[in-house]
């Protein structure tokens, strides 16, 4: 943001970063980097104001785990193929437990296409199958499944 019209040169410029992590990354440490990037741009450092707003650090979980292990097991009994796990491409409240040295997985039903849509919605079979995953996940961890 910066000016009051396209043909002005602006006296101010403001400019907010969503940076996302990768699961290796520390938010402190990519704080660090952009405000470096910065200081090298060449501008005088009494123009440029940096404001860190909030960050989470990334998260990846082991595949080894016994959440995803259960997870994984109750996918392919019900779906009859092991899953594929990757990393999240949109951002979920796990962010918060990352640095909680838990397992932390996203699943449910539907690919992702509709979400925050107007026309958000999952097939009901998907739900009924993402519900039954969900309970042999927790009977597995108890030792029930």
């Amino acid at each position: 943001q910066g000016g009051h019209n396209v043909n002005v040169v602006p006296s101010t410029c403001t400019l907010e970063i969503d940076r996302r992590l990768l699961p290796n990354e520390d938010v402190e440490e990519a704080y660090r980097e952009m405000v470096e990037i910065l200081e090298i741009s060449g501008e005088p450092a009494e123009s440029l104001t940096v404001e860190f707003l909030t960050g989470t650090n990334g998260f990846s979980p082991p595949e080894d785990g016994p959440g995803i292990s259960a997870l994984a097991s109750a996918i392919a009994a019900r779906c009859g193929r092991a899953p594929v796990f990757i990393n999240a491409l949109a951002v979920s409240e796990g962010r918060y437990f990352a640095d909680d040295n838990i397992e932390i997985v996203n699943f449910g039903p539907g690919d992702g296409a509709t979400s925050h849509a107007a026309n958000e919605h999952v097939p009901l079979d998907q739900l009924i199958d993402a519900a039954c995953i969900l309970r042999d996940t927790v009977d597995r961890l108890l030792g029930l499944g």
